[in-house]
């Protein structure tokens, strides 16, 4: 663990300590996230985790154990959105995080005043990264169903159906420019617009139909 101080004129600022951790300094959080795999459907972790989070005063933590603390209602969210259904693997991954959250008893006391909670903060981290790609194309999945819901489309909308979308998004944009760039809202809108065309008789049998 190597902390980076940057100072001042009056001395160290110790609020600008910065924790860089390498390969096996973050070898016992890795064992330690892994020893808090389960095998149940982790549905009273999550309204543990919920607890938890809620008894949290953030404002009172280091940001860097804040920062990664903000993550838990989504990483809550994600585990139990229906819509998305995560696989077994990443399900396992990112409990297994939550598990060792609210362990009271792990590498560094919860009772630890402000820095209790900084390992929990770590292993949070180690999961969010090891699901990446999932953790961000949930995120972009959801703001893509909230910006439907904004349009008033309450109609179900799943992992499959969204992934199609996306694509067809994708390859109507690379026909009309050389880099496509995918926008959730402007997709959601095009979306939208499909799904009614469809459902009112005047759209084909495409993914954006689905209803």
């Amino acid at each position: 663990m190597k902390p980076a101080l940057r100072s001042n004129n009056t001395g160290i600022d110790s609020s600008a300590i910065e924790l860089r951790l390498e390969g096996a300094e973050l070898e016992p959080f890795r064992q330690a996230w892994a020893a808090h795999r389960r095998d149940d459907d982790g549905s009273r972790m999550l309204l543990d985790s919920a607890r938890s989070f809620a008894a949290i005063e953030l404002d009172r933590l280091p940001p860097f154990v804040r920062q990664r603390l903000d993550a838990i209602p989504e990483l809550i969210a994600l585990i139990g959105d229906s819509d998305w259904r995560l696989d077994d693997k990443a399900r396992t991954d990112l409990l297994a995080a939550l598990s060792y959250f609210v362990d009271p008893d792990d590498l560094i006391p919860d009772t630890q005043p402000r820095y209790g909670l900084l390992d929990d903060a770590l292993v949070i981290d180690i999961a969010i990264r090891a699901q990446h790609h999932e953790w961000l194309a949930w995120q972009e999945f959801d703001r893509f169903r909230r910006d439907l819901r904004a349009r008033g489309d309450f109609r179900p909308l799943d992992r499959q159906l969204w992934m199609d979308a996306r694509r067809e998004l994708l390859e109507a944009g690379m026909h009309r420019r050389p880099s496509p760039r995918y926008d959730a809202a402007l997709s959601a809108d095009r979306f939208h617009r499909e799904r009614h065309s469809y459902v009112s008789g005047n759209g084909g049998d495409t993914a954006f139909g689905v209803h």
